[in-house]
């Protein structure tokens, strides 16, 4: 899910409507969305610095989110997860692998 900050500042169209389950357990309905996604993506070498790269180009249908977060704009969900990518969270800091 993204929010529409950042439906605006990449002026994405909506390719339709669909519906979502919130924790509270009462469906909503929300704009949909397809977008292109650069994900930084990090490889770690025994013996040697790590080198960076990105998993470029997935196409990913995303839903906007009813409200605006004051402190974060994208919710990562398991579709990405399943894709073939690793997430670990340390304190403040994210990293994806594969």
């Amino acid at each position: 899910m993204v929010t529409r900050k950042v439906v605006e500042t990449l002026n994405a169209s909506s390719i339709g409507v669909a519906s979502f389950m919130p924790a509270s357990g009462q469906a909503q309905e929300t704009d949909q969305y397809r977008l292109r996604i650069d994900i930084p993506i990090d490889y770690p070498v025994t013996g040697s610095p790590s080198f960076s790269t990105h998993a470029t180009g997935l196409l990913l249908e995303v839903l906007k989110m009813p409200f605006q977060p004051s402190n974060y704009d994208v919710l990562l969900g398991m579709d990405l997860i399943t894709a073939g990518y690793h997430i670990t969270m340390f304190r403040d800091t994210v990293t994806f692998s594969n």
